[in-house]
């Protein structure tokens, strides 16, 4: 899971948008491809994709830290478990788990700093407005435990 996490940090980050939108992509240094052609950038626009950047690795770190976590404690529990419980009462125990990751106070609190720099980088930079999907009301979703819209 850690190399999976790292060849992240080391690859370009695709960002989404709605299926007819070209493929888009920010390289290590804030560079921004779309439809394979590179986006000329300012400095200050760079450098504004590069926070996003950074944001939305933080998100998948702590998505990748609690995953480990979880699966580190998870085999113990679910032999465990499964001997007292049976297999559905274990399972059900790390499944409880495993939702609460995507709802966690330091899971939201780095949600809302991907949504602000995203609101940033579009701002300053207007060709990336159909990548920015993250909004205010995924952050409260996020905090209040309701499930997402969309996918993040």
């Amino acid at each position: 899971m850690e190399a999976d996490r790292i060849k992240m940090h080391q690859e370009p980050l695709e960002l989404r948008g709605d299926k007819d939108v070209p493929k888009a992509y920010i390289d290590v240094t804030g560079g921004v491809t779309i439809d394979k052609q590179p986006l000329a950038l300012t400095a200050d626009q760079r450098a504004a994709v590069l926070d996003y950047r950074e944001a939305s690795l933080e998100v998948i770190d702590i998505s990748f830290d609690a995953a480990s976590r979880l699966t580190r404690y998870a085999v113990p529990r679910l032999l465990f478990g499964s001997m007292i419980h049976g297999t559905d009462g274990a399972s059900k125990g790390i499944e409880a788990d495993a939702e609460k990751i995507p709802h966690s106070p330091q899971f939201c609190a780095s949600l809302e700093k991907m949504r602000q720099t995203q609101d940033v980088m579009v701002a300053k930079e207007e060709s990336l407005r159909p990548y920015a999907r993250l909004t205010q009301e995924d952050v409260q979703d996020c905090q209040s435990g309701k499930p997402y819209r969309h996918s993040i």
